[in-house]
Formats: structure tokens, C-alpha cells, sequence
């Protein structure tokens, strides 16, 4: 089968429900058991085993691209973006952790916003979500999605003893950020520019995809903007 490659279907979370709530992704089989769970350490169980082409889909691009932008505004310096799986946003090392809680929830549900701009339908976690992810944290079977991540950065603001509604504030706060960071229309134009670049060649050096996205959008602009919304239980 020449071209094809070799891949497992992993469930988020080690211990969450592989149908119904559990956010799916692939890896190649190959890839170190544990490796992608940097919050828990543990292997997220298989749920299916697949072969496929390694070609770039677009809903894929248009969610690494998002990450990609928003990195980029933010001043995250990106040492790499791939669409083929392992899809993902790779970064600089070293790097201080400068960002706030409500920065990083919006960073991680840019993807998200990413992929909504396809059609422009953009929408936030819904309720049963937020519970789902939140209450992940709470019980720790969570992995590295990028709603876990969310979850993971609002319960470490308000610390793990503070009321759910507190944590839903942030969570909430975060993405209100993201939506707004979203309605500069060079946003989505960034997007789908780094997104088509990735189509073509699966995967760009951060180097690169800082240029392709600063033409359009400064680095660094949200950063010296410095605005975020107040996180209210409203």
C-alpha cells in the first residue's frame, strides 16, 4: 500500500467515555506509548487502528492554523506547525511563561476557531461541555486535547478547592477572548493563508509561518495590547 501509513485512532483521555463526549485523534502507531499526555503521563487507550494517507485535510489545517495565529499575536515564538498527524503547533524552548490564564484558555480553543472560520459559525463550549472537561480535572482523568488543556489552566487560576462557577468564569473569559481576538479580519485571512501553505506542504518551520502570518498581523499584537476581559460569574 504505497503511500499509505500506518495509524491508531486514541480516545482523549485515559479513562473518559470512548463514545459521546471523548475527543478522538491519530496518531502513527509507532509514536511512544504516553508521550501524548504531558498533564497525566499515561497512554490514552486505542480505540481503533487505521490506514491512511498522509495528506493534509483541511478542517486539520484551518485548527493548527488558528493555533498558529493566535501564538503569533500573543508572541509565542513557533518552531514548527504540522498538519499530518502528530498535527500540532510546536514551540520555541525556553520561552517564559509570560501569558495569563486567560490568554492561554484563548490560545488553546483557537484551533477551534480556527476550523469555525471555515464557514463562519462560530460558537463557544456549550454547558454539557464544560461540565464534561471541568469535571475531567476535578476527578484527573484528563489528557492533552486542547478543551482539557482549557479546563486545566481555569482550575489552575482559581485553584482546585474553588467553586465550579469560578473555574467556569475563567473558561468562559478565555474563549470571550479568543471570539474578540477573532473579529479582526486579517485573523481569519492569516488563517486560511498559513492553512493553504500547509495543505500544499504539510508542514512549515516557525520561521516561515511567522512570515506568512506577519503580513498580515504583527507579533507580539496582543501582547502589547494587553487586553483581556474581567472574568465575572455573569
Amino acid at each position: 500500500m504505497s503511500g499509505l501509513q500506518r495509524f491508531v485512532v486514541r480516545s482523549c483521555c485515559p479513562g473518559a467515555r470512548d463514545e459521546g463526549g471523548s475527543r478522538g485523534y491519530i496518531e502513527p502507531a509507532n509514536t511512544p506509548e504516553g508521550s501524548s499526555f504531558g498533564f497525566t503521563g499515561l497512554p490514552a487507550p486505542i480505540v481503533a487502528e487505521v490506514e491512511q494517507p498522509a495528506e493534509v485535510e483541511w478542517p486539520i489545517a484551518l485548527h493548527e492554523a488558528g493555533h498558529a495565529v493566535i501564538s503569533h499575536l500573543l508572541g509565542q515564538r513557533i518552531a514548527d506547525v504540522s498538519a499530518v498527524p502528530p498535527a500540532r503547533v510546536r514551540y520555541v524552548e525556553g520561552q517564559p511563561d509570560v501569558l495569563s490564564a486567560v490568554q492561554k484558555i484563548a490560545l488553546a480553543y483557537f484551533g477551534e476557531i480556527g476550523e469555525q472560520s471555515d464557514d463562519r459559525r462560530y460558537c463557544p463550549l456549550s454547558k454539557d461541555s464544560e461540565a464534561e472537561y471541568l469535571g475531567r480535572i476535578q476527578c484527573f482523568r484528563f489528557g492533552s486535547c486542547d478543551f482539557c488543556r482549557m479546563a486545566a489552566v481555569a482550575w489552575q487560576e482559581v485553584g482546585l478547592g474553588a467553586e465550579y462557577a469560578d473555574a467556569v468564569a475563567v473558561l468562559r473569559a478565555g474563549q470571550t477572548f479568543a471570539f474578540q481576538v477573532k473579529e479582526t479580519p486579517q485573523v481569519r485571512m492569516a488563517i486560511h493563508r498559513l492553512a493553504r501553505v500547509l495543505t500544499d506542504e504539510r508542514q512549515v518551520d516557525g520561521e516561515r509561518a511567522h512570515s506568512i502570518i506577519n503580513d498580515l498581523l504583527e507579533f507580539g499584537a496582543l501582547t502589547a495590547a494587553g487586553k483581556e476581559p474581567n472574568c465575572s460569574n455573569s
